[in-house]
């Protein structure tokens, strides 16, 4: 912009591209004369090696750094991702929620180093356990502890309880869901919350005529819902909270294994029910259930039943100064890394053969002359000047036979003994004078 010129801004370009390859093959050329390989001699150990040592370096770490990269990511660079919130909802399907608590602070108890040793002792024979469990440090798991009553009352009109008992008593199958769903911090992760589901079905008629009596107040026994409650959830940066069934291994039947090892936990379920002293006679009651965990191994062997217990794993989460790479995922880093670079990787290797013409040449020197002879002119302000020897170089480009021309190598030049008489003492160097014909 600063400077004086005849050329567009095309043939400008066109002159630096190619006085830079010029000077490059030059620099070559000098170094193929200072350091000179016999024709016929093969390549050493050490070039080989070393520069197809360093291609196939170079290709593995393309290949695998996306998955290092995510790896090393939340494994060692990672930030615990603890609950701030766990909720769970318990439904017969197609009705009112049944249950509903939340738990907060004092409820969500972080594992201690001694209580992780007690978890892999407990899963010690079980590999695929084990390596689970590996992937996570005391301080990613959780502990929830879920109160056996409900936070709400249940609040469902006579005349679809009415309905619900008529159904439930004619009804084959029961399906229960259980539900939860997990708030993280919202400045660690992008998706506050993560949620997930599990449905149970019941097909036997004791489980589903206790269900019906205890709706008509027939019944105040808890009901047995065997597996109800998974033990185990696994949450990851993203919206969904999955069953951790790494952790589903077998056992026997003993109440202390049960206890220990057993993933789906059986649940009683108890609507309770309240009705104050100086309420009218024709008022309801006030209406909640209660749920809790069945532990066979307490009291003696014969059973009892806890409040709800779940434990969260927690996967880590990328540091927010790396947050901007680890949002791309794994396949996300793929495509901006191992795509990215194969596509330079073959348009580099792509063209070869057409550009054996015009980088393969034996001698640069008249061609780097000219180009220094352009830049020249053009200082001195010899602005039509320029554009002729600009476009005899264009011509040299177009022309194949002319650059064979100019670019052989000619023989070193005879020496010339000066003659005695010489004044001056110095033999005058012979000209070489090329056509462009």
């Amino acid at each position: 912009m600063w400077t004086d010129t005849a050329l567009s801004l095309s043939n400008w370009i066109c002159l630096e591209d190619i006085y830079a390859n010029i000077f490059i093959m030059k620099c070559w050329q000098e170094s193929e004369k200072k350091y000179p390989q016999p024709p016929g001699r093969k390549k050493k150990k050490v070039v080989k090696y070393g520069v197809g040592g360093v291609i196939t370096f170079a290709l593995v770490f393309l290949m695998w750094f996306p998955l290092v990269f995510m790896s090393l990511l939340k494994t060692v660079g990672g930030v615990t991702n603890q609950p701030l919130d766990v909720s769970v909802k318990i439904a017969i399907n197609g009705y009112e929620t049944l249950f509903t608590m939340s738990s907060q602070q004092q409820n969500l108890v972080p594992f201690s180093d001694a209580a992780y040793d007690q978890l892999t002792q407990q899963y010690a024979l079980h590999s695929s356990a084990m390596q689970f469990l590996a992937s996570y440090r005391p301080e990613d798991i959780v502990l929830v502890k879920i109160k056996s009553h409900a936070s709400l009352l249940w609040g469902i009109s006579p005349a679809n309880r009415a309905a619900m008992v008529r159904e439930l008593a004619n009804a084959t199958t029961i399906y229960i869901t259980t539900s939860w769903t997990i708030q993280r911090n919202v400045s660690l992760v992008e998706n506050v919350e993560a949620s997930g589901k599990y449905t149970v079905y019941y097909t036997d008629t004791k489980t589903r005529d206790h269900l019906v009596q205890m709706l008509t107040h027939a019944r105040r026994e808890p009901v047995m819902l065997p597996a109800l409650i998974p033990k185990a959830l696994k949450t990851t940066a993203g919206t969904e909270a999955k069953i951790a069934k790494q952790l589903k291994v077998a056992h026997s039947h003993r109440p202390q294994d049960v206890d220990k090892l057993a993933f789906f936990r059986n649940a009683t379920v108890r609507l309770q029910e309240l009705k104050p002293a100086d309420a009218p006679a024709a008022s309801l009651a006030a209406e909640w259930w209660v749920v809790q965990e069945w532990w066979p191994g307490c009291n003696q062997g014969r059973g009892c039943s806890r409040d709800l217990e779940l434990i969260v794993y927690n996967d880590k989460v990328s540091p927010q100064s790396l947050g901007f790479l680890a949002g791309y995922g794994i396949v996300g880093l793929y495509v901006s890394v191992v795509m990215v670079a194969a596509k330079f990787i073959r348009e580099h290797f792509l063209g070869i053969s057409r550009s054996i013409m015009y980088e393969e040449l034996p001698s640069v020197d008249r061609v780097f002359r000219l180009c220094t002879d352009i830049f020249l002119v053009r200082e001195l302000g010899e602005l039509e000047l320029e554009q002729q020897l600009f476009a005899k170089l264009i011509f040299l480009y177009r022309s194949p036979e002319t650059m064979i021309k100019w670019t052989r190598e000619c023989p070193p030049a005879p020496r010339r003994t000066p003659p005695p008489d010489s004044v001056s003492g110095a033999a005058e160097e012979p000209v070489e004078v090329v056509s462009m014909a």
